[in-house]
This record gives C-alpha cells, structure tokens and sequence, in this order.
C-alpha cells in the first residue's frame, strides 16, 4: 500500500505514470496542454473512515474542487479542494482500482474505488487535469502513479 508521502504533488515521473502538464503563459493564465474536458462524474465506492465500510457515493469535478454526496442531486456534501492534493494508486483491503486523495492541509486521506481499472485511470487523470487547473502553485506537473 502506498504511504502519504508517495502522494504526487508534482513528484517526478515513472514509467508507468501518467503525467499532466499545465503550461503557465505570459499573461498568467494556465492551459493544458491537451485538450481536456475538466467535467467527470459517476459511481465511485470511498471507504468510510469510522466504520471502515466501502459505500457508494457519487462523485464530481466542480471546477477545482472533487465533490460527493449520496446521490448525484446531493453530491456537493462533501468537497475536496484539489490544489495541493497528493494523488496515488493503493491496494486495501483487497480491493483493486484504489486510489487515494491526501488534500493539503488535511488529516483524513480519501480512498475510493473505481469500477474497472480504465475508470480508475480516467479519474486519476480527470483529477490531475483539474488539480492542474487549479493553478497549483509550483505544481505544475501533475504525475499519477
């Protein structure tokens, strides 16, 4: 299982990363440097962190924030904010398709799992384009492990 501190917040590239970049213009304004639509939502199962149970939950990308409720009517009850958020693949409870999310400034570390390894790879990498956009400071590259 991974540990907080192999959470990416701009950490370097391996091979079998997925990187994001974000390139900084004169003006200021930040743009990918693909073309990306920031907008992703669906299922995903979280882990609860006082019962420990895996429930289903419906997530977001608002912007520069990952949102998720009960239902997709209700899923701004929680909000992460993602500029500064770690981001990394980990293995719990036998599940596959985990990753977690260690926002800045936080105690608790989100750990979600996604349906099929593909959709754990379109968040992960949803989630790095947005945290990308978020004008990160200093977090320019964005790499998924």
């Amino acid at each position: 299982m991974a540990d907080a501190e192999s959470l990416v917040e701009g950490g370097t590239s391996s091979s079998n990363s997925s990187e994001c970049r974000c390139n900084s213009h004169s003006d200021g304004s930040s743009r990918l440097t693909e073309d990306f639509d920031l907008k992703k939502s669906g299922w995903l199962m979280k882990k609860s962190m006082f019962s420990r149970k895996w429930k289903k939950k419906w997530f977001s990308l608002d912007g520069t924030e990952l949102v998720y409720g009960e239902t997709a009517e209700m899923n701004k009850k929680f909000k992460v904010p993602l500029s500064g958020t770690g981001i990394a693949n980990c293995q719990i409870d036998e599940k596959t398709n985990t990753f977690k999310l260690k926002p800045r400034g936080r105690r608790r570390t989100l750990i979600v799992q996604a349906g099929s390894q593909s959709d754990q790879q379109e968040w992960m990498e949803a989630i790095c384009f947005a945290k990308a956009a978020s004008h990160d400071k200093g977090n320019s590259l964005c790499v998924v492990q």
